[in-house]
């Protein structure tokens, strides 16, 4: 007599297209969330280095080794260059000293008690501030940071 086969029991061609297509799509929900978190990881990469950068570029600005100039402007050679002597990151190796940016100074004006465009260094030597705005963009583009600080004359 033949033995029975009635009672084996196998996976159906459906039931394996359906377990593959449910593991592919679990496979690309995995896949995206871990692209999302590389670009995320980049983004805060640069957002950090342009930070560094701009904080050290802020404090070699403030200190007194940079001499205060009189009237100065975002393109005033002595500030531009101290701004852009600071350290930038090598990791990429795109980043240069031109994305180190001075982009306003306006200057105190002792009888109004503001900053404004009007430069009074010369005629009231007691209100000598300047608010000094700057600003790092990373070399991908896809961070700028700025600062603004007060340097006293």
């Amino acid at each position: 007599m033949p033995a029975s086969v009635s009672d084996e029991r196998g996976e159906t061609l459906i039931e394996l297209i359906i377990a593959i297509a449910i593991m592919g799509i679990a496979f690309i929900g995995i896949i995206g969330a871990m692209s999302s978190g590389v670009v995320a990881s980049a983004t805060h990469r640069s957002q950090a280095d342009a930070r560094a950068v701009l904080i050290a570029s802020v404090e070699k600005l403030k200190s007194s080794d940079t001499v205060y100039v009189n009237c100065a402007t975002p393109a005033t050679a002595s500030y531009v260059s101290a701004a852009r002597s600071v350290a930038v990151p090598t990791e990429p190796a795109t980043w240069t000293p031109a994305a180190i940016q001075i982009t306003s100074i306006t200057y105190w004006d002792g009888t109004t008690n503001t900053f404004g465009s009007s430069c009074q260094d010369v005629s009231a030597p007691l209100n000598r501030l300047q608010l000094i705005r700057m600003a790092v963009t990373s070399p991908e583009n896809n961070t700028t940071e700025s600062a603004s600080f007060v340097k006293r004359g």
